[in-house]
């Protein structure tokens, strides 16, 4: 029978709050510390996504202006 076993270590979800086992995930730019899985995908992930988007529609912007478009 295979079973799961849980680190013997566990961690509290520095958004949340809540005890996770395992290694968790980098809370930034949320919150200092680790996170749970459930806050990484509904908070962390969300939120850097954010982050880059102004960047590439500025980038995008650029490129459709073309080389000559400042003449």
């Amino acid at each position: 029978m295979n079973t799961i076993r849980k680190t013997s270590r566990t961690h509290r979800c520095a958004i949340c709050g809540k005890v996770y086992y395992g290694f968790g995930h980098v809370a930034e730019p949320v919150a200092p510390g680790r996170c749970c899985d459930a806050c990484h995908a509904q908070h962390v992930m969300p939120r850097r996504i954010r982050l880059v988007q102004p960047a590439e529609q500025d980038e995008a912007c650029q490129n459709q202006r073309g080389p000559l478009s400042h003449i």
